[in-house]
This record gives C-alpha cells, sequence and structure tokens, in this order.
C-alpha cells in the first residue's frame, strides 16, 4: 500500500505540472486515426471496425489499462470521397480515469498517384480522479532529506472530475506502396480544475508517421516498414518497426522504442477479421518489478458501399 501510494502521488503531481503524452500503442499501425483522424475513410466503400485492449507495465499497482474502439467508412457522396468515424477511449491509470467519445471526418482528393487526405475530430473528454481511496504518506514513510509528504490541500481528498471539449487534426498522403501522415492532438489543450489549489493539463501532441509495402522476390511475401514519432516539444519517443507479411494471411514484426522497449508482434487473417497480438519488453529497470506489456486487436471490414453502381470498386490497400 505504501508503495501503491507513492507512486500514485508522484503520478498525480506530474500529471498536474506539464502536457501528457496521449495513450501508447504498440501497434499503432492498426489504429492509426487514434492520432491522426485523416485516416478515417482510407478504403474506398470499406467499413471497418477496429477494438484494442493494451494492460501495460503487469505486476506494478495502478499500472495503465487503456481500451480504445474504433470504426471508420471511406463514402463517395456529393461528387466527392470522403471518410466518416467514430471512437471511444478509456484508460485507467491508478486512480486517474479518462475517457474520449469523438467523431471523425477527412475529405479525400486524389493527387498524382495517391490520396491526400485531410481529417478533422471533435469529442468529449472526461477526466476523473477518485480521492477517497488515496492514502497520503505519512512523515515516516514519505519526508526524508529531499521530500516532504504533501498536505490534503495539494491533493483532491474527493472524487472529482471535468469534461471538456477536444479537437484533433491531421494531413496524410497515401498510394498502393507507402502513406505518410502528419498530426495533432488536444489543440484547445484542455484545463481541468479539480480544487482550488491544482489543475490538470493536457497539452498538444504532435505525431509523424509514416510506412511502406514493399514486394520481395518472392510475391508471398511483402515487407513494410513503419515509423511513428510523437512529441510534446518537451518529449519525444520513437517506433521503429519492421514487419513481414505472408501470402495476406500471416505477419510478425519487432518494434524498437527508443531507449524504452522492444516488442515483438504477430498477426493473423481470417476472411475479414484480423486479429494481431503484442508484447512489449523494457530495456529500463522497470522489468524488475513489472512482467511487461500485452496488447490485442481485432479488426472486422466489410463493404459499405452508398452507390448502387460498383463499376469503380478497386482491391483493398488495407493494410496501409
Amino acid at each position: 500500500m505504501r508503495k501503491l501510494s507513492i507512486f500514485i502521488v508522484c503520478f498525480f503531481c506530474a500529471f498536474a505540472a506539464e502536457a501528457q503524452f496521449d495513450a501508447q500503442f504498440s501497434q499503432y499501425w492498426d489504429v492509426e486515426n487514434y492520432y491522426n483522424p485523416a485516416k478515417a475513410g482510407t478504403e474506398r466503400n470499406k467499413l471497418n471496425l477496429t477494438a484494442l485492449h493494451r494492460m501495460q507495465w503487469l505486476g506494478m499497482p495502478g499500472a495503465p489499462k487503456t481500451t480504445f474502439i474504433t470504426g471508420d467508412a471511406g463514402i463517395d457522396y456529393f461528387g466527392g470521397s470522403h471518410g466518416l468515424g467514430a471512437s471511444f477511449f478509456n484508460e485507467k491509470i491508478g486512480l486517474f480515469s479518462a475517457s474520449v467519445i469523438s467523431v471523425q471526418y477527412a475529405y479525400k482528393a486524389r493527387i498524382s498517384n495517391g490520396i491526400l487526405s485531410l481529417g478533422l475530430e471533435g469529442g468529449m473528454f472526461d477526466l476523473s480522479f477518485d480521492g477517497t481511496k488515496l492514502h497520503t504518506p505519512g512523515e515516516g514513510e514519505f519526508k526524508n532529506d529531499y521530500h516532504t509528504p504533501p498536505t490534503a490541500e495539494d491533493i483532491p481528498q474527493t472524487e472529482v472530475k471535468g469534461s471538456k471539449f477536444n479537437v484533433n487534426f491531421g494531413v496524410r498522403y497515401s498510394t498502393k506502396h507507402y502513406y505518410v501522415g502528419l498530426s495533432s492532438t488536444k489543440l484547445l489543450e484542455p484545463v481541468f480544475d479539480f480544487n482550488e489549489s491544482g489543475s490538470t493539463y493536457i497539452g498538444r501532441v504532435y505525431y509523424l508517421s509514416a510506412g511502406g509495402n514493399i514486394e520481395l522476390s518472392n510475391p508471398l511475401y511483402h515487407f513494410r516498414p513503419s515509423f511513428l514519432v510523437k512529441t510534446d516539444l518537451l518529449t519525444t519517443k520513437i517506433d521503429l518497426t519492421a514487419r513481414i507479411l505472408y501470402n495476406e494471411m500471416f505477419w510478425g514484426g519487432l518494434t524498437y522504442r527508443w531507449k524504452e522497449d522492444l516488442i515483438f508482434s504477430f498477426g493473423v487473417f481470417l476472411k475479414n477479421i484480423k486479429v494481431g497480438y503484442a508484447y512489449d519488453y523494457s530495456l529500463s529497470n522497470i522489468m524488475k518489478v513489472s512482467s511487461g506489456c500485452h496488447e490485442i486487436t481485432a479488426t472486422y471490414t466489410t463493404d459499405f458501399n452508398f452507390q448502387k453502381d460498383n463499376r469503380h470498386r478497386y482491391k483493398s490497400i488495407r493494410v496501409l
């Protein structure tokens, strides 16, 4: 209990003091519309439904647990191509709980051999902190030459919550062989006032992502390199990934999260269902108190066509 209390107190202070990253996903290529709304409706006349659940730092008290559910569709309407999407996000870290319900719209324009997409997302961001379950360390537990125990005025002792409107924006260009995207989340930088003496600030986060689809000498194999850079201009995280797809049925990959984790992932396609799993092995001392991170995704894809004339259908590029 003492370790949990100190962890919660330190996390609350850090959370209130500066901007925080969005949730961290190892299979970022499967949930790209979490951080870039321009991804919505990338597959023309297709409906995609994706669910992700992540358990981080297993074995550590108050470790993050994250659920993300999203759906998007690409439609041709009013003489143009559009993407529509909706999502639900929930994350619990210690005594904190955050949830977001949002909708997405993306406008598509064909440029050269690819598609340029401009995406906008709006939704409600709910944040709560359950101070009734907080045990504030006393002098004997916390005080030393470098720290003093916090007072009741520093941290809410009741359950507090707040809701704010949030906006995300992104741009994405994709072809048959590659994609590149640039986006920003939390554009309005919402501030949650928990009590008179403190508040929680959620700052903007910027993302740069790209990936390729390279056919190898054996046409049954495709090489899928990708990367994701995320920064709040104070701290930067970089994920570098190499995946191999076999016969549009199985894939396996390795991701290096710069100076943090080594991630092993694999997945399988079952007709119009794709399932993926990732395991994070930490390269830091956190492995002394944790057995790692587990993440699972599932995606269902089906036709979704408002038009009766299907002459303009083309092969899906869902992997991009």
